[in-house]
């Protein structure tokens, strides 16, 4: 009986050892994890903030284009209605 009895305590110190190692083992890599994590979406905020700031740049473009057009517009309006229609009296 004592000898199934040093036997199972044996079995037990190896299987608390072994689970502390994996505990380990597991703690370390959940941690590198969320450190990756972490940075990841730092990332992703300074993207979004450069999304943010591209589009109102973009908008910026597009109203200056829609100016430009408007006075190539005026222009060209400006342009066919000063010319002088032919007549046909001599």
């Amino acid at each position: 009986m004592d000898i199934v009895l040093i036997i199972f305590c044996v079995v037990l110190v190896l299987s608390v050892a072994a689970h502390f190692i994996l505990w380990r083992d597991g703690k370390r890599q959940y941690d590198e994890t969320m450190k990756r994590i972490v940075s990841i979406n730092k990332k992703l905020m300074q993207l979004e903030a450069n999304d943010v700031e591209i589009d109102k740049m973009l908008d910026d473009a597009e109203e200056a284009i829609d100016r430009i057009d408007e006075g190539i517009e005026g222009l060209r309006s400006g342009r066919f209605m000063r010319i002088e229609k032919p007549t046909f009296e001599n």
